[in-house]
């Protein structure tokens, strides 16, 4: 089976408001504190929508994601499309390199 998306878990903090203000837009999904964590988990109808999707990447990213807030990070889920995949992948591969601890790329999942 061929993957539809690459879905990232991206912490982030000290950032330019301009930079942050990208990473937020290009997210699907930010969790600023845990109990942004506390969500059903139900799934509401056969195919997987955005918010089932997102529910299923709060489960596999709650752990590391928790762990960087009690260190004072802000996260981020981003869910890049294969289709424009390689060049968005390259980018925050770029940044999680360029912002050293400002911005960290904690996981990457293909789906």
């Amino acid at each position: 089976m061929s993957s539809k998306y690459t879905v990232f878990l991206i912490a982030y903090k000290n950032l330019d408001k301009n930079v942050e203000k990208i990473l937020i837009n290009n997210s699907v999904r930010t969790i600023n504190t845990i109990n942004d964590f506390h969500q059903s988990g139900e799934f509401h109808s056969k195919g997987l929508n955005l918010n089932d999707r997102l529910s299923i990447y709060m489960d596999w990213f709650e752990t590391k994601a928790k762990e960087k807030i009690k260190d004072g990070y802000e996260v981020a889920i981003l869910e890049v499309p294969r289709s424009v995949g390689k060049t968005k992948q390259d980018l925050l591969s770029t940044l999680d390199i360029g912002f050293e601890k400002d911005i960290l790329v904690l996981e990457t999942v293909e789906v």
